[in-house]
């Protein structure tokens, strides 16, 4: 250590004479102390060389006894991974392969490309001190290994910009009939766990426990009906059943002694003229028959949907229940799928962007609605995955089939 300026010194001095300021208050006299003596620094620097020498000493035996162990360690880590033959290296292929139709891919999940075929679900299959190389197999690379086991009938494929995607599995080839697969590697498989989840805190909502939606099909009085006897102690602001109304309209026939005898049918009186029949458009029946009767009650009324979620508050909505509407376009040679419309049934579209692109390895985005009618923005997927988002939406979020309208 060489210290060539210290606190009031001559440079100082120099410094002060002509006008120059301390840069701040931690350079005054207040809090600098004096310089310590040259005996004392000369002291200090000794107790420093000497401190030096023997950290030097003591890190030159630590580099060759970290060197030597790493070279241990190479050795063994080497000696782990063994060394196969071609043909087993194509056994390995073949039989993961084989696993993972039987165990991991389903036809929900197609089209698969073949890169994501190889890293997410046959991988994991790999026996800890073997390392899976197609470069190592007589196939050499990934498409010749496809095309390979597409020939031989265990999978269909499709060229998809220069790469190849599986289009179908067949699980039911003799091949793979009678196969027993293999045992999945516990750290690939941990790992394969930990890349899913982290494709979204909000994946492992949607597709960890299935969330449980109601639709629910309910009736709202109109104001013309509610001071009909017939709705006694109903109002508008509430939602009704079908059941509901059909024991509010057999009870206010059975206390009036409307039913006829020995016969499924009621007579009709002025306040069920009012309530089911349109006196200029039709011809107001004597009798009526009980199944008629609830039918044309519940049309009197109309029709609200409300869906619900756990944990959320209830989506309301007048009329029949909103639709998920799925579509393709085509953009030059590219193929994209659209998701409108979701938000009734307590989707966010970033959640399943995020999940869709991590099931199908594919881009997505999240684009502006392309009608007012919709609600919520729309989602954008790379390919034609209709029927696999489809499928998505039902198993994984819960919405009933009926609720999901291709275009």
């Amino acid at each position: 250590l060489q210290i060539i300026h210290v606190y009031a010194d001559a440079l100082w001095s120099l410094c002060v004479e002509r006008g120059a300021s301390p840069p701040n208050e931690g350079f005054t006299s207040v809090i600098v102390g004096p310089a310590e003596s040259s005996q004392k620094i000369e002291d200090d620097e000794s107790y420093e060389d000497e401190s030096a020498q023997e950290n030097t000493q003591e890190d030159s035996a630590n580099p060759a006894e970290e060197l030597a162990s790493l070279h241990v360690d190479e050795e063994q880590s080497a000696a782990q991974k063994q060394d196969v033959s071609v043909q087993e290296m194509d056994e390995l292929l073949e039989h993961s392969l084989y696993s993972a139709i039987k165990e991991r891919v389903s036809p929900d999940s197609l089209p698969l490309p073949s890169s994501s075929l190889l890293s997410q679900h046959m991988m994991v299959y790999s026996p800890p001190n073997i390392h899976m190389d197609v470069k190592k197999s007589s196939y050499k690379k990934l498409t010749k290994f496809i095309t390979a086991m597409s020939k031989k009938g265990v999978i269909a494929v499709k060229d998809q910009r220069g790469e190849l995607v599986i289009t179908a599995i067949h699980p039911n080839h003799k091949s793979i009939a009678d196969f027993v697969p293999l045992k999945i590697n516990s750290s690939s498989s941990q790992q394969d766990s930990q890349g899913a989840s982290g494709a979204g805190s909000s994946s492992k909502s949607s597709s960890g426990d299935r969330r449980k939606i109601r639709v629910l099909s309910l009736r709202r009085l109109k104001k013309s009906d509610v001071s009909s006897p017939i709705f006694h102690n109903m109002n508008t602001k509430e939602l009704y059943s079908e059941s509901q109304l059909r024991d509010a309209i057999l009870h206010y026939a059975e206390a009036n002694d409307l039913a006829v005898k020995k016969s499924a049918d009621v007579r009709v009186d002025m306040h069920m003229a009012d309530l089911l029949f349109s006196r200029k458009k039709e011809r107001i029946p004597d009798v009526i028959s009980k199944q008629d009767l609830v039918q044309r009650t519940i049309a009197a009324t109309t029709l609200y949907t409300v869906i619900e979620c756990d944990g959320q508050d209830p989506h309301i909505h007048a009329g029949d229940f909103p639709r998920i509407f799925l579509s393709t376009s085509t953009h030059g040679k590219r193929v994209s799928t659209a998701i409108e419309n979701m938000t009734p049934y307590f989707i966010d579209p970033r959640d399943l962007s995020a999940l869709l692109r991590t099931r199908f390895a594919c881009s997505s985005s999240i684009l502006e609605p392309s009608s007012k009618k919709y609600n919520g923005s729309s989602v954008q997927v790379q390919g034609d995955v209709v029927k696999a988002v489809s499928s998505v939406l039902v198993k994984e979020f819960g919405v009933p089939q009926r609720a999901i309208q291709c275009k």
